[in-house]
């Protein structure tokens, strides 16, 4: 057992110490010795009852108080003078903002150390019936009472990376080389069952559904399948063709549930790619709910081109999402292990060691859905400017409405959320207006508004706080949806979005947004590299520092905003978003237990 670097006992044995050649020996009793445990706080809710009331856990945990009952044996009386001068010394010098202590114990049969850390402590003399006594034989008793933080942590730093949300699970749904379990219709609409059936074929490995005749040009066509998706792979992945498709419908997918409630779903990402010969293939992913028993990919083409098809190669499901398009928004998970929450350096860095730019770090509990908009986003299908400065390799305008209609099922907060968006004005300023709708089939049950003013011009990004909302507002059913709006109200020129959030706000929730400059990374100026430490008693707030080049070249941005992020030991979700280039993600932290440290 080691207090403040001072070895008590080894291995059950006093150990022998000396000061200024007066040596002595010390040892820990283990009568009246012990860690203590954490505190618990409880609260009591704001309730209606009229008798008792309703108390809970806080989560929060307060101080533990160890005692070390200690024996210091001297050799001769200036031993065992000297054995009270070493232990005061090892109480430090608590006056000190900085200083901090530790209680480090390893238990028998074990090659891992427990610390506790210490926030003060102090020596007092025990007399007990024998005291007279033990002074003839040069033993005095001193008993140590410690305040220490209520968890212990490993020895130890840990870097923990963030990673994909679970252990990447990718299971193939159909390979596409088979009619079974297909069917096709032409001219779907709301009705699943509308249309007029026809019959697929299988071309090259591929589902295929060809033009069809009639009096118009375009016409919706799908391709329809059976699925079960299982909570472990929450992602649908479609693989499809296209040959001359005139456009894309404002929805990528219909699913159907067990229940034969119909959704429309537009895709949580995708990729693109024209292999020639007026042949487009799309990768697309959907958060689909877990029970779904149908699904129905869609496309628009053109009855006037010969050949024109839709064609499905491949569904699969997954268990996360790839990076979008650009690479520069993720959604991980931080996994810090142990048995209690942990604290730490939250460290963000750009994975080309380039500008981070403004760098958006969002952390909430596990299991919830995405907080992102841009993957609900219903309309307009066309429109968009490829941008490679953007999250998702493309611009909106919002001289007409964009619209994103988010499904009960995957709205990521129930209560308080701050609607935030990411825009850029060409002009002075404009004016960015916002409606946000509880929807309950076609009927709207609320609604809510806001405007605020985009200044400009520049051809930066700006992450813009719409407002804070009530999500979804209404009660609104497991069918129903919430529906947001933003456009330009005001001002020439063009205001361009890129992705919107409805970021929680929730004691289990926390966001950080900082501005790590625009220009080339370099020491003293835009950064590469931002750190978010937990608070300390040095740094009762925490603290947000960016450079480039390691923490020796830190310095504290002047523009940002920051709430304490909390890391459970199971783990949490963590959106990372930088403007300037892709980010890497991690926690530099010790592991923390409730009681003993494990490996």
């Amino acid at each position: 057992m080691i207090l403040n670097g001072g070895e008590l006992i080894r291995d059950g044995e006093p150990v022998r110490h000396e000061v200024d050649g007066a040596a002595f020996k010390v040892a820990v009793l283990r009568e009246g010795t012990g860690f203590g445990n954490p505190e618990t706080l409880t609260k009591t809710m704001n309730t209606l009852m009229t008798q008792g009331s309703w108390e809970t856990t806080d989560p929060k945990r307060g101080n533990r108080a160890p005692a070390l009952m200690i024996e210091v044996e001297g050799e001769t009386a200036d031993g065992l003078n000297a054995g009270e001068v070493w232990l005061s010394a090892l109480m430090g010098d608590f006056n000190a903002a900085d200083w901090a202590g530790a209680l480090e114990w390893l238990p028998p049969r074990q090659s891992v150390w427990t610390v506790f850390d210490v926030t003060s402590c102090y020596i007092e003399r025990s007399q007990d019936k024998r005291w007279d006594l033990d002074e003839h034989r040069f033993v005095r008793t001193y008993r140590v009472p410690i305040r220490a933080l209520p968890h212990a942590r490993s020895r130890d730093k840990t870097i923990t990376p963030a990673q994909p949300s679970s252990a990447f699970v990718d299971v193939q749904i159909d390979s596409g080389t088979s009619t079974s379990g297909w069917s096709a219709r032409w001219n779907l609409g709301i009705d699943p069952n509308g249309g007029t059936a026809i019959t697929p074929t299988v071309v090259s490995g591929h589902i295929r559904v060809t033009r069809s005749t009639g009096p118009s040009s375009y016409e919706s066509v799908g391709l329809r399948r059976n699925v079960t998706i299982p909570t472990d792979t929450p992602y649908l992945r479609v693989d499809r063709r296209t040959y001359q498709a005139a456009t894309s419908p404002a929805h990528d997918i219909y699913v159907t549930t067990s229940t034969g409630a119909r959704y429309s779903m537009p895709a949580v990402a995708a990729t693109k790619t024209d292999v020639g010969g007026g042949i487009t293939q799309t990768i697309s992913y959907y958060r689909v709910p877990a029970d779904i028993s149908n699904v129905e990919v869609v496309a628009t083409i053109d009855r006037n081109v010969t050949g024109a098809y839709l064609e499905v190669d491949q569904l699969r499901r997954v268990s996360s999402l790839p990076p979008s398009s650009t690479g520069r928004q993720k959604v991980q998970t931080l996994i810090p292990g142990g048995s209690a929450p942990a604290e730490g350096s939250l460290q963000v860095e750009s994975a080309a060691a380039t500008k981070l730019d403004r760098v958006i770090v969002y952390t909430y509990p596990l299991g919830r859905p995405m907080p992102t908009l841009a993957a609900y986003r219903v309309s307009p299908t066309t429109g968009q400017i490829a941008d490679t400065d953007t999250i998702h390799g493309q611009r909106w305008p919002l001289a007409n409405i964009v619209a994103f209609e988010i499904p009960a099922w995957a709205l990521h907060v129930q209560g308080m959320a701050a609607l935030y968006a990411k825009v850029r004005c060409d002009t002075a300023s404009a004016t960015l207006s916002w409606t946000m709708s509880a929807v309950v089939g076609d009927t709207y049950v609320a609604s809510k508004t806001g405007r605020v003013t985009v200044t400009g011009p520049s051809s930066r990004w700006q992450m813009v706080a719409l407002g804070l909302v009530d999500v979804p507002g209404a009660r609104i059913g497991t069918n129903g949806r919430v529906r947001i709006t933003m456009v330009k109200s005001a001002g020439s020129g063009t205001l361009w979005f890129d992705e919107g959030w409805t970021f929680g706000v929730d004691e289990n929730s926390a966001l950080s947004i900082v501005d790590c400059g625009e220009g080339a990374a370099s020491v003293g100026a835009s950064a590469s590299q931002l750190w978010i430490d937990a608070p300390s008693a040095v740094a009762p707030a925490g603290s947000v520092t960016a450079g480039h080049g390691g923490r020796a070249n830190e310095y504290a941005p002047s523009d940002y905003v920051h709430q304490v992020h909390r890391f459970p030991a199971e783990g949490v979700s963590v959106l990372t978003a930088a403007f300037g280039s892709e980010p890497k993600t991690g926690l530099d932290h010790f592991r923390r237990w409730t009681h003993h440290a494990g490996s």
